[in-house]
């Protein structure tokens, strides 16, 4: 019995082991489906976020090609690759449009806006496709604006990306659009091309694309994309390899492609020539390859332009006292936040001042401007708690957390806590963003700052706190007075009832403007018309900015009055009109000079209709009661129905149900000034002669060129500029400087403005004699403005400067770039000028490049125009067999310059007429100008003149330098 029990006992023991052995290897079993199951809900989760990015970008897409807009940091992408850079920037600036007096201004206009449109929308479905995973390398996903660039035909896979590669984004844009004038039309090609060394493999297969063709004929042109013309179908079509990430899935199934397409028409964004309702878009019935018509389409090297961030200046700062806790939600759950903050300031940059109190809480909020269009990624730092929030455009409501400080950082610690950083966020140049950063501090130490890092084009070099010029302060929150109004309770109720302090202002009118006659509908069709601005068909005091009701076609009108604030607070003000419209003012006074374009429309909308888009109504503005405020209205008709209104909502509101149209109780008509008259000329106008300086350092200022040893005997080289501008962004380290004569067309007061990257210094002489320059405007040391920014420092304004018209004023200006953006650009306003403008070089005229007296140094010039010449070692700056100009005074220079005392400009005149082919002439150099009766600068002209001046010196022929080269004269 015992035996019996014993062998029972071990039996039960050995199950026991065979049960746990068994157990572990159903685990075993099951585990891998189980891990199987999780990945694929991940993957599902991830299949479908990407799958509704898609769809959403594609919608974003389309949504956005429709309305025609475009951003501008495209036109000049747009302008290098349709060879339309010189008629662009005819006005001064690359913005798409070509001024009127180009016989094909219109078409050109149309081109330019055309080609931008297309990264724009590009642009548009990425934002709408936030959070897809993408790979923006070029070899993955392909250079859009390159490709754009370079129409192929027939087509290759350059620029195109790889669509097998894992995270490859492709993008197709393409409309029904046909012109008759050219015979061609675009469609939509369906047939097969894949990524070269995979034929057939579907992994490999390109999207569907687009070509433009020749429907008469039946033959390709090219291929590249197209978003249609008012009244076309345009389709949006974005295409995602999705990658996997399930295990052994992942091995058979390693990407899957993600697909979305939209359509629209395109709203009448311009003059349209369709009539009718347009066709659905066509496919292509083979793809038959074309050879190359043997039209070779340079490639393009796209430089980055900034947009103008105007009225960026501070941000809003805003403190609640005796709070404790150190969390943001402290903050966020007192009592009287957000509205009755306890201190308002304004800041200078993004930073709050350091160490300044306990047991309190700050918001400092308001916009953000994006210089340039590209990533950037927002950087936080606070103690203690801090939150950074960022919307996707101006409205608060969509703003979302970027970034946070869990804990607490020193000042400006921007790597303590991963939360500090943003991801890499798309921004769009030039646009306002919604941000706002909140702090708490309990007790001890207390910071708080804002940083970012951008594209490269920016300069910043690392992590910088965000400046007040790309920043402006949001409105401050109201808080209206506490009125205790008595009633027959025993307790008295609270009426809240705002106070505003009304101002009785008696206005006039305003002044209004009309040029009949113009074509197009864009306000540039206007403001780039001969006749514009000084010669109006019509002038006359309006009562109201409700004008222009059906009152014609093709015309253009400008109202310009005072507005006088009624009360002290926030406004908006609102456009609305048929077709394009600008509204610009002063909000900060009455002088023209100083007004920004606060709201425009940039298609048409029925009157009374305010809310049609967002760009109709400005930012907040505030005004002082019974302050005057300059506010101008352009507006451009095509044809059709016609209208202008200009209106006001008070108190801050952005409803349009309580916008006013403004009457003349607010206005105060602009006096539009004496009858113009005609300009004074003076001969050989043409440009100002440019000397620069190669590899001189890394120096930013002025003093940096002029203390170099080269300078001002030994230039690298020496070109002739067409306006009172140098290259943009031409090199770093390097130097300019420009001189010749201004003639200005009118009697009257002047103002000059520099605007420079880095410092520029501009100097101007009381007569034609150099040695009477003074300097009249600068940009600080170690500063930079952008291309046009006039009133970032006092000092690039000069007081107001009277000149007489068809006179000589010798001018000069010096510039010095480190490294990044260059550009140093002259400005003036006068007689008959209602902005500030880049001088033009029909009031320009060169000086004349003088040969080194010793030539002892051997410049070594980095560009090289004319392959054929080369500089002989022993001799600089002596061009040969170039006319001569007849003029005989040779101009000295002596060196009176407080900021420059190392210069010595010897800028001689030596126009001694030659006798024989050889043409050469004798340098008389003299320490005082002297003049001579002879004709002034009356040029001969040879065969071997060209309108293009050689970056490289060109050599005399005889072994002594003995001849001053005549820039060309345009004409």
């Amino acid at each position: 019995m015992i035996k019996h029990f014993k062998k029972r006992v071990r039996q039960m023991k050995h199950g026991g082991v065979r049960q746990k052995a068994q157990s572990l290897l159903e685990f075993a079993l099951v585990l891998p489906f189980l891990l199987l199951l999780i990945f694929g809900v991940i993957e599902f989760a991830r299949l479908l976020q990407a799958y509704l990015a898609i769809e959403n970008g594609a919608r974003f897409g389309v949504r956005y090609a429709i309305t025609g807009d475009y951003d501008p940091a495209f036109c000049a992408s747009a302008a290098a690759a349709l060879d339309l850079e010189e008629e662009d920037l005819a006005d001064g600036v690359i913005d798409c449009r070509v001024p009127e007096t180009y016989d094909d201004h219109e078409e050109m206009t149309n081109a330019l806006i055309d080609w931008a449109r297309l990264p724009s929308i590009r642009q548009a479905s990425l934002q709408g496709a936030i959070g897809i995973s993408f790979d923006p390398d070029p070899t993955v996903t392909g250079d859009y604006e390159t490709f754009l660039a370079n129409p192929q035909d027939p087509l290759s896979h350059e620029n195109r990306g790889n669509p097998g590669a894992k995270r490859y984004l492709g993008m197709n844009i393409c409309s029904n659009r046909y012109n008759p004038e050219t015979d061609t039309a675009y469609r939509l090609d369906p047939n097969p091309f894949y990524y070269p060394g995979h034929e057939g493999e579907q992994n490999y297969l390109y999207p569907i694309y687009c070509q433009a063709y020749s429907p008469t004929f039946g033959t390709v042109s090219y291929f590249t994309d197209d978003a249609g013309a008012p009244g076309n179908r345009v389709q949006i079509r974005l295409t995602l390899r999705h990658e996997l990430i399930t295990p052994i899935i992942n091995t058979w199934w390693p990407t899957i492609k993600i697909e979305a397409a939209r359509e629209g028409i395109v709203e009448r964004f311009r003059t349209s020539r369709v009539s009718g309702l347009t066709n659905p878009l066509t496919l292509a019935p083979t793809w038959t390859p074309i050879p190359p018509t043997g039209t070779v389409t340079p490639t393009i090297t796209l430089t980055p332009t900034a947009d103008p961030c105007t009225g960026g200046s501070q941000i809003l700062r805003e403190v609640w006292t005796d709070i404790s806790g150190g969390s943001v939600n402290d903050l966020r759950n007192a009592d009287r936040f957000p509205d009755e903050p306890d201190q308002v300031g304004y800041l200078g940059s993004y930073e709050a001042p350091t160490n300044v109190g306990d047991y309190y809480g700050q918001r400092v909020h308001g916009y953000v401007c994006a210089p340039y269009t590209g990533q950037y990624t927002f950087h936080l730092a606070s103690d203690d708690g801090g939150e950074l929030w960022l919307s996707v455009d101006e409205n608060p409501n969509n703003a979302v957390q970027i970034a946070s400080v869990p804990g607490w950082t020193t000042s400006r610690q921007w790597d303590k806590y991963s939360e500090q950083q943003s991801i890499p966020l798309n921004l769009i140049g030039g646009r306002w963003y919604y941000i706002s950063a909140l702090m708490k501090e309990h007790a001890g130490g207390d910071n708080l700052a804002v940083g970012w890092t951008g594209p490269e084009a920016m300069g910043l070099g690392g992590i910088t706190v965000i400046q007040g010029q790309y920043l402006r302060p949001a409105a401050q929150s109201t808080v209206p007075t506490r009125t205790l109004t008595p009633s027959t309770t025993p307790t008295p109720t609270p009426t809240l009832t705002p106070t505003p302090e009304f101002f009785d202002c008696n206005g006039t009118g305003a002044l209004n403007e009309i040029w009949w006659n113009i074509n197009g509908s864009y306000v540039s069709s206007l403001t780039s018309n001969a006749r514009y601005p000084l010669y109006p068909d019509v002038q006359q005091i309006i009562t109201d900015l409700d004008h222009g009701r059906n009152i014609a076609n093709n015309y253009g009108q400008r109202t310009r009055a005072y507005y006088c604030a009624p009360y002290t607070g926030e406004y908006h003000f609102w456009i609305s009109s048929d077709d394009r419209s600008e509204l610009w003012m002063n909000t900060s006074g009455t002088d023209p000079l100083m007004r920004t374009r606060i709201a425009y429309f940039n298609s048409w909308t029925y009157p009374d209709t305010w809310n049609a888009r967002a760009e109709q109504r400005s930012a907040v503005i505030n005004l002082q009661a019974g302050q005057l405020y300059y506010l101008e209205a352009l507006h451009k008709e095509g044809s059709g129905s016609d209208h202008l209104q200009v209106g006001v909502s008070y108190f801050g509101s952005d409803d349009p149900n309580d916008v006013v149209i403004i009457d003349q109780e607010w206005l105060f008509p602009v006096d539009p000034g004496p009858p113009p008259v005609d300009p004074q000329t003076c001969p050989n106008t043409s440009s100002l002669l440019r000397e620069y300086w190669l590899n001189i350092g890394s120096g930013r200022n002025v003093s940096d060129l002029t203390s170099n040893p080269l300078y001002p005997n030994s230039p690298s080289g020496f070109d002739y500029v067409y306006s009172a501008a140098v290259p943009i962004n031409w090199a770093n380290n390097y130097g300019n400087r420009v001189r010749g004569w201004l003639c200005p067309p009118y009697d009257g007061e002047y103002t000059f403005f520099i605007a420079s990257n880095d410092q520029g210094m501009l100097y101007l002489s009381t007569d034609d004699t150099p040695g009477n320059a003074n300097l009249i405007a600068w940009t600080p040391n170690n500063s930079t403005t952008g291309l046009t920014e006039w009133f970032r420092y006092a000092s690039q304004r000069s007081v107001t400067i009277t000149l007489q018209g068809g006179e000589e004023y010798y001018i000069e200006f010096l510039h010095k770039e480190r490294s990044g953006s260059d550009h140093c650009n002259i400005g003036w306003s006068g007689p008959y000028m209602d902005t500030i403008s880049i001088i033009n070089g029909q009031y320009l005229i060169p000086m004349t490049p003088q040969p080194t007296p010793t030539p002892t140094v051997t410049p070594t010039p980095t560009v090289t125009r004319t392959a054929t010449r080369t500089l002989p070692p022993t001799q600089t700056l002596t061009p040969s067999r170039t006319p001569t100009p007849s003029r005989t005074p040779t101009r000295t220079l002596t060196p009176t310059r407080t900021l420059t005392p190392t210069r010595t400009l010897t800028p001689t005149r030596t126009l001694t007429p030659s006798r024989t082919p050889t043409r050469t002439s004798t340098l008389t150099p003299s320490r005082t100008p002297t003049r001579t009766n002879t004709p002034p600068r009356t040029p001969t002209f040879t065969p071997t003149m060209t309108r293009t001046p050689s970056r490289t010196p060109t050599p005399s022929i005889t072994p002594t330098p003995t001849e001053s080269p005549t820039p060309p004269i345009i004409g």
